[in-house]
Parts: structure tokens; sequence; C-alpha cells
């Protein structure tokens, strides 16, 4: 949820010590390492915060018992009530891990994370989020408007998400225009933080088509 903004934002403070320094090929470098290190780190930093987890769905609530990997001992269990959850958003990541969040009626959230399988698969086959929305669709057959558990799509999807991105936009193509001409031998490097900004469009469009596929899913029948 907030690796994205956090990686853009060292993205920039690569790109402006680069720059304060007077040393384009420095921050290139830093960035291609910046990029690169959470990849190799990856499995080692999830194994650290991974456990085995139970899920046990019912009409009534569901409940989230965590195990440690080693020896499985217990070490947490949550329950969540259908008729507490006002709620809830779901993406999938490129390692197939499902993510999602709950929105509490009481305003607050809860997120939630499971090594799963990716989209295409999960929406189509028995996973951690199709049976997630088949209990939610159950719960919802003879819910008023205001009782319904919603879908609540992202940030991006919408139209002050996409105001942010454009603006974002506007600002880098700026920036770098004036980067070019005052200090053209170390331009090219200002053309990371366009590329991670670009990368929010693609998250926009990937939101968007799930929350339009979700509109018309039939919940997969177990």
């Amino acid at each position: 949820m907030y690796a994205f903004p956090i990686y853009i934002s060292l993205t920039l403070l690569v790109i402006y010590i680069g720059k304060l320094l007077m040393m384009p090929k420095f921050g290139v470098v830093a960035w291609i390492i910046l990029t690169i290190i959470p990849f190799l780190f990856q499995k080692k930093f999830k194994r650290s915060f991974t456990r085995k987890t139970i899920l046990d769905f019912n009409p009534d609530a569901f409940k989230v018992a965590e195990y440690d990997l080693q020896n499985e001992e217990l070490k947490n269990e949550s329950i969540y009530e259908w008729d507490k959850i006002k709620a809830y958003n779901c993406y999938f990541s490129a390692s197939s891990v499902t993510f999602i969040t709950l929105y509490l009626r009481d305003g607050s959230s809860k997120n939630l994370s499971f090594n799963d399988k990716d989209q295409k698969t999960a929406i189509m086959e028995e996973s951690v989020f199709s049976l997630f929305y088949s209990f939610i669709t159950e719960y919802n057959l003879n819910k008023d408007t205001d009782n319904k558990i919603v879908f609540r799509p992202g940030f991006f999807t919408t139209k002050a998400g996409l105001t942010l991105i454009v603006s974002l936009l506007i600002v880098a193509i700026i920036l770098i225009i004036i980067h070019f001409i005052f200090h053209p031998k170390s331009a090219m490097m200002s053309l990371a933080g366009l590329f991670v900004i670009l990368g929010l469009f693609g998250k926009r469009k990937k939101d968007i088509m799930f929350k339009d596929r979700l509109a018309n899913l039939e919940p997969v029948k177990f």
C-alpha cells in the first residue's frame, strides 16, 4: 500500500542528490541499485513476516488464524464479523500476493495479505479472494443498500487520483525541460522520475479493469 509512494519519494531524493552533487552517473547508479535491491532481498524479507494462515468462513464472520512457519505455534487470531464491515478493497501483486483491505463501520481499517494466486486464477478458481467474495455476495443478498458490504475502488481510479497523476506528470515534464535547458549533461537522470509517474497510469488502468470486472462477477461455486 505504501511501497509505491515510498519508492517515488526515494527516486526523487536520489535525483535531487545527484543534481546537488553534479554527479549524474551517481544518480543513475543509485536509482538502479534502489530498484534492484527490493527484488534481491524480497524472498528473505517476505519470509521474515510470513506466517501459515488458516481461514475459516461462515455466514456470520470469517476467522484468520496465523501460525509460526517453524513450530506452527498460534501467533494471532482475528475474527471479522460481516455486519461490522462497511467496504473492502482488493488487489493482486505480480508475485501472486492477494491484498485485502477491510473498511470497518467504526471508521477503522484492516490490511490483510496472503500468498495465494495471480488475479486471473484467483477470480476463476478457488482462492482466498473467491472464497471471500462468495461469502460477501451471499451476505449482501438480503441486505438493504446501507448495510451491504461494497467494493471501494483504489484512489487512483477516482477523479481526484487522476488529477493527482496528471498534475505530477505536468510538473515532472516542466522540471525535465528546465533540467535539459540548464543542465543538459545530467538531464537524462531526471527521466527516472517520469517513468515512475507513468507507472501510476498503468496501475490506474489495472485497478479500473478489476473494478469493472468485479461489477459483473459471478461467485465461484464451491
